[in-house]
């Protein structure tokens, strides 16, 4: 039988301003966060969790939105009425600050690790100590686990920090490396600060940690995309950690580069752009290539075209270069080169070939600009 179980997340970043969508789906988008919560809340009462973790950036900002912390508030309370407990940290957005939202939330059974340096709470019915440290935003480059205790019990430790050379990037938010967690002697650090959701894996069975990213999408950058996820944990006898994602979106984004140089067909080019919508899909297509005549004449209208298929849907055309930009009387080296580029491609007979042939003639125009 399980000593504790626990739901974590992190990085909801309620309130955020999502300018990038038109200001009516950017409220919606909002009230999508807050349902998430709600979700998460769900999901936590459902599976018996003894605990709640917020593992910093719940708000975007130290100052959220009435609305936001309404909502934050109703959901806690729902959980710890439940005879629950949670446990949270600020983040680098939402830090903690004097008289600030953090002090309004916590309680007797809301325990907000508010101090910079290491705290601990020891669970003794549970035989589990629960770890945390708030963001420091004037030091933020010392290493996460500095000045960490092991405690006697089974450790989770809620850290919002970055594991160095995560999925390709560098970043001195109180920086650790899995041997550092290991070190340490955490059982299960409640991780926050990436928004893509990432198991960490030390090595030794006992000591591990996760990042659940972000519970509903809030850009079209690719931490962003996909489905998101809470992190369900159960802290065993032995004091390892089995833990498993549960998805949390209501709603998806997705981005993608789509090459038009290779479609011979508006059909074509609708068959690519269809295979991204469906309805709960916020998407966004960045066009690239030089298409056919045919292709180009229907990209401005896509947009339309496909607007009822999803939530919605952008398309970024800037990426197209048009063959009839030049033209055909051109007596620069610009003009000979297009001119003999697209008969090179008429007379080729292998769709390959002149798929090859029109990239060559797309990075040679775009050579041409200086692009």
């Amino acid at each position: 039988m399980a000593r504790a179980r626990f739901v974590h997340t992190a990085d909801l970043h309620l309130g955020r301003p999502l300018g990038f969508l038109p200001p009516q789906l950017a409220n919606e988008r909002r009230r999508d966060q807050r349902r998430a919560l709600a979700k998460i809340v769900d999901t936590a009462l459902e599976r018996g969790a003894d605990m709640l973790l917020v593992a910093g950036d719940l708000f975007d900002s130290p100052d959220p939105d009435p609305t936001d912390v309404e909502a934050v508030m109703v959901e806690f309370t729902r959980f710890t009425d439940a005879g629950r407990l949670i446990f949270a940290i600020p983040g680098n957005h939402d830090y903690a600050r004097p008289n600030g939202i953090w002090q309004r939330l916590s309680s007797s059974k809301v325990h907000v690790f508010m101090d910079t340096s290491w705290d601990t709470v020891l669970l003794e019915d549970m035989g589990v100590a629960v770890c945390g440290t708030a963001f420091e935003r004037g030091g933020s480059g010392r290493r996460a686990f500095d000045g960490f205790h092991t405690p006697d019990l089974p450790c989770i430790a809620l850290v919002h920090a970055s594991l160095e050379h995560f999925q390709g990037q560098m970043n001195g938010y109180h920086p650790f490396s899995a041997g550092d967690l290991e070190a340490a002697g955490v059982n299960y650090a409640a991780l926050g600060h990436y928004h893509s959701c990432q198991p960490i894996e030390t090595g030794s069975a006992l000591y591990a940690g996760c990042y659940p990213g972000t519970p509903e999408g809030i850009s079209f950058d690719s931490p962003e995309l996909g489905d998101r996820f809470a992190i369900y944990g159960e802290v065993e006898d032995d004091g390892s950690v089995t833990t498993l994602p549960l998805k949390t979106n209501t709603r998806t984004m997705l981005s993608a580069d789509i090459d038009c140089t290779s479609f011979d067909t508006q059909g074509s080019l609708f068959d690519a752009v269809r295979k991204y919508c469906q309805a709960n899909n916020l998407v966004h297509l960045k066009l690239s290539g030089m298409p056919a005549e045919d292709v180009a004449s229907v990209l401005e209208e896509l947009s339309e075209r496909f607007k009822e298929s999803c939530h919605y849907i952008s398309i970024d055309t800037s990426g197209i270069l048009a063959s009839s930009d030049i033209a055909e009387g051109d007596l620069t080296i610009r003009g000979r080169f297009s001119r003999h580029m697209k008969k090179t491609i008429e007379e080729a007979a292998d769709p390959e070939a002149k798929r090859l042939l029109a990239r060559a003639l797309e990075l040679g125009i775009a050579a041409f600009r200086e692009e």
